[in-house]
């Protein structure tokens, strides 16, 4: 009999299901005081450069954080920042001939901060004989081998403030085509550079992660239709329905800790985390499952991050839902 004990027990257990909510990140950047950014030409490689700052500004005018401010359309302006103090090809992080003027643009523009971009390698990819590069050793020992160099683009960010001149942040990313399949070069360069900005664009601007939660399972008694159900439409993405689901749950049990500990889940989706707080204090008072403290403990956690966004983006707290589901779940 201890066997089948064991047996039903693995099978009850399984694997809980794993639903997933899209919750607001913080930029990785402190940008606190800075409300008004302005973005330099870029610099570095002149055949990405022009096509970079278009990306940039594109990316970061969907920011709640700051709105971008136009640097004056100077003579002066334009040459200095496309003045470079090394080769073309070489990573120079110090500050660049262009850099005061810049700045003093930007404060006179009425900028907070301004952000320097530099193409450190706007590459299209090559290929190299082995047999080449060993001269004549290379014939010798049977025929040559050939070396391909990938497509590869590198963009480096430098914010600097615009009131001081003093360096705020500086990142940089790089991006390579690992594909052997023949590409177009021009093409994947664009890409690839657009793959840089997007990742690079994420350290200055508030924006979604996934977020995998646990959903609490029923295995018998009233609302156990309703409950899987609900299971079911949240796995699908379908989260109105599935906290209907729940409700209904509910009706023919009040004390169904399942129901009560996802909708839950439910309520911080849709950026009510009072609400969250009292569904799963009454679902630990039926049941206090290790599992209903983890969620708690995930959910405080991810509302102080939605918090710490709102004080440094100083975004209005009618835009700080923790999913863009929110705008499609019913308020209690």
């Amino acid at each position: 009999m201890r066997w089948q004990f064991f047996l039903m027990a693995a099978v009850f257990a399984g694997c809980a299901p794993q639903a997933r909510l899209m919750v607001l990140r913080p930029a990785e950047i402190d940008l606190t005081g800075i409300q008004r950014l302005a973005i330099a030409p870029v610099t570095g490689k002149p055949e990405g450069s022009t096509l970079a700052r278009e990306q940039l500004s594109a990316a970061l005018s969907k920011s709640p954080s700051y709105a971008l401010v136009d640097l004056p359309a100077r003579a002066d302006v334009q040459q200095a920042s496309f003045t470079e103090g090394s080769s073309a090809g070489d990573h120079d992080s110090g500050q660049s001939l262009s850099e005061p003027i810049l700045v003093e643009s930007a404060r006179q523009a009425g900028a907070d901060a301004v952000l320097l971009g530099r193409i450190v390698h706007y590459d299209t990819g090559s290929a190299s004989s082995a047999g080449e590069a060993g001269g004549g050793l290379g014939r010798l020992f049977g025929p040559s081998q050939l070396t391909v160099q990938p497509p590869r683009v590198t963009l480096q960010l430098r914010l600097v403030d615009a009131q001081t001149g003093n360096l705020t942040a500086e990142r940089e990313i790089s991006k390579t085509h690992r594909s052997r399949d023949a590409v177009d070069g021009e093409a994947m360069r664009q890409e690839l550079l657009a793959r840089c900005i997007a990742e690079l664009s994420q350290t200055m601007t508030a924006h979604y992660e996934p977020l995998e939660v646990e959903l609490a399972r029923q295995w018998w008694g009233n609302g156990l239709s309703a409950q899987r159900r609900g299971n079911s439409l949240a796995l699908a993405d379908d989260w109105p329905g599935a906290e209907a689901a729940w409700q209904e749950a509910l009706i023919g049990n009040p004390r169904n800790h399942a129901a009560l500990h996802n909708l839950a889940i439910a309520a911080f989706a849709r950026g009510d985390m009072a609400q969250a707080r009292q569904f799963l204090e009454r679902a630990l008072a039926v049941y206090a499952d290790v599992k209903y403290h983890q969620t708690r403990q995930l959910l405080e956690a991810e509302h102080s991050r939605q918090q710490a966004q709102r004080q440094q983006a100083q975004v209005p707290s009618s835009q700080l839902t923790a999913s863009p589901i929110a705008e499609r779940l019913p308020l209690p």
